[in-house]
């Protein structure tokens, strides 16, 4: 399995246009940035990536709720791009350690 999964797999695991084991991993990512404190980064998630999770992106949507969310909880809008990559590969290691267990 490549590491390099790209962001759309990312998106329609969560609005629920993919498979099963896609779908445990993002509930599984958000538990695990809770437990860890990443309380920030689980936010980031939900509020840019969960909204209006059934229609089509429009252009430079993301941009724009990535800024929205900066100015709100006054942080630089590249700490939350940071968030959101932290957030990213922990759903790979997840997708990777359940598409593994799956597999034995």
């Amino acid at each position: 399995m490549h590491r390099k999964k790209d962001l759309l797999s990312f998106l329609r695991a969560i609005s629920g246009r993919a498979d099963t084991l896609s779908l445990v991993a993002v509930r599984d990512t958000m538990k695990i940035l809770f437990v860890l404190g990443e309380t920030e980064a689980a936010d980031a998630v939900r509020e840019i990536y969960f909204e209006n999770i059934r229609l089509p992106l429009k252009r430079s949507e993301i941009t724009l709720r990535v800024r929205s969310f900066a100015s709100r909880r006054y942080l630089d809008e590249r700490t939350v791009y940071r968030r959101l990559q932290r957030a990213g590969r922990l759903y790979l290691n997840v997708f990777e350690a359940r598409q593994s267990g799956e597999a034995a």
